[in-house]
């Protein structure tokens, strides 16, 4: 902890009952929200340790949501943080910090130590906070959150799009912006990390997360618990330079400085303890930077395409010895094929089908160059499943495997034939290069005599 400060004057003025009931409830409600992290960043400890805590919050929050809401919690969070558990496990927060507040009154009515639990909860918050924007800042500008839109997205008609796919095919496109956010909430970050530019870095990060509440918000993104919470952290960090705001922006009034005491006796202490912080913290952040690196490399924009990767419009189409026309009346018959790269994490690449119907098949695929051939694992038909496999007993899915052997026509064209659920299949697939989308190709333009907008 960096010894943070509270002016004299905060810590000397007596604090009123609403405020110190106010300042239990959030004490304890911010620790419950924000608690294992930063621990979590302790290799295999932190891991154990968010592990505890998220089976000893299951064990009071699934049966208050039977209980007191009446549903049964089956799904739990992962790639969404707005799931029903979510939002009863929020509540169990609120009425844990009501009781805790009103036992804490009841314990210690002056709350004698208030002035140093908020200095010590702001540092915690800070902290938090902090490495949370870094992070969120690191991933936009090592490209990996936002990837640039890929073969699939692009040749995905524009009304079938999600709220959130298009909110992340907007993002994706431009490297700038993603740096200029990046930049914003990396800087955000790297500022809360010390004490005086706390009011500096809360104050840019509450612009930053309020465009980014916003965007979850009205595009449907599954953080807005998560965000809405970083958005009140910020908050909370300039809640006690609220009235030298006022004075300054609204008032026109002049403000003093902000007197900050060290926690150390001696200048050789504070300077000491600064640059072992410091250290630690460029440690951390560039240990973040580089795990970043490494994904952007390994299944990001800097990742190695296949020699089949690529979009694919089927020109032939031969099912069971017969040849299917392009109709768009033919739901079985391909219309384009999207073969992606390998993730590093298990092996496997993305195959994904569009039917004359606007249908959509999904696998995933082991790539041998050398015996020229995919093999096809696990498929769901329809838009917007993941991959899978067809029913077993009991209920449970089989993986199912589809060996397609590929080449090279003397015109570029890549052949493929195998079986594919249950039929015989030779296609002939002609690759459309990405930049024959006018997105990709268009670029940025400082003279534009007529807008393209189109």
């Amino acid at each position: 902890m960096d010894g943070e400060r509270e002016s004299a004057e905060r810590q000397g003025a007596p604090w009123s009952g609403p405020l110190r009931f106010a300042f239990r409830f959030f004490f304890i409600y911010l620790i419950l929200y924000i608690f294992p992290s930063p621990l979590t960043y302790i290799p295999w400890a932190g891991a154990k340790l968010d592990q505890f805590w998220t089976v000893l919050k299951r064990g009071a929050v699934v049966p208050v949501g039977r209980t007191v809401f009446g549903v049964d919690i089956t799904v739990f969070p992962g790639g969404s943080g707005d799931t029903t558990y979510n939002y009863v496990e929020l509540f169990v927060f609120a009425v844990a910090a009501l009781l805790g507040a009103a036992v804490w009154a009841l314990v210690d009515r002056r709350l004698r130590f208030g002035p140093a639990l908020l200095s010590g909860l702001r540092v915690y918050v800070r902290y938090t906070l902090g490495l949370t924007l870094f992070t969120y800042g690191i991933v936009k500008i090592i490209k990996t959150q936002f990837p640039t839109p890929d073969a699939y997205r692009l040749s995905t008609e524009f009304g079938d799009l999600s709220p959130m796919g298009l909110l992340w095919a907007f993002m994706g496109y431009s490297y700038g912006y993603n740096l200029f956010a990046g930049l914003a909430e990396a800087g955000a970050g790297l500022l809360l990390f010390y004490r005086r530019t706390t009011l500096l870095g809360s104050i840019v990060g509450a612009g930053v997360m309020s465009n980014v509440v916003a965007l979850n918000f009205f595009y449907d993104v599954p953080v807005k618990l998560f965000s809405a919470h970083l958005l009140l952290q910020c908050f909370f960090l300039m809640a006690p330079d609220f009235p030298r705001l006022m004075n300054l922006l609204v008032l026109n009034r002049p403000v003093a400085p902000s007197p900050r005491l060290s926690a150390f006796a001696t200048p050789w202490l504070h300077w000491t303890w600064f640059g072992v912080k410091t250290a630690v913290l460029g440690l951390v952040v560039s240990f973040g930077a580089f795990q970043t690196a490494q994904s952007y490399f390994a299944f990001g924009g800097g990742a190695r395409n296949l020699p089949i990767t690529g979009l694919y419009r089927v020109e032939t189409f031969v099912a069971d010895g017969q040849e299917r026309p392009p109709l768009t009346t033919d739901e079985s018959r391909w219309r384009d094929v999207v073969i992606g790269r390998v993730a590093p994490w298990d092996g496997l690449g993305t195959f994904r089908v569009r039917t004359m119907t606007g249908g959509s098949e999904w696998f995933r695929f082991r790539y041998d160059e050398d015996g020229a051939r995919i093999t096809l694992v696990g498929v769901r038909q329809g838009p917007g499943r993941v991959p899978g496999g067809t029913p077993g007993a009991g209920g449970e899915e089989e993986p199912v495997e589809h060996e397609i052997v590929f080449s090279r026509a003397e015109d570029g064209a890549l052949i493929l034939e195998g079986n594919v659920n249950g039929r015989a299949l030779r296609t002939v697939l002609r690759e459309r290069p990405v930049q024959e989308f006018p997105l990709m190709s268009r670029g940025f333009r400082w003279i534009n005599e007529y807008p393209f907008n189109r």
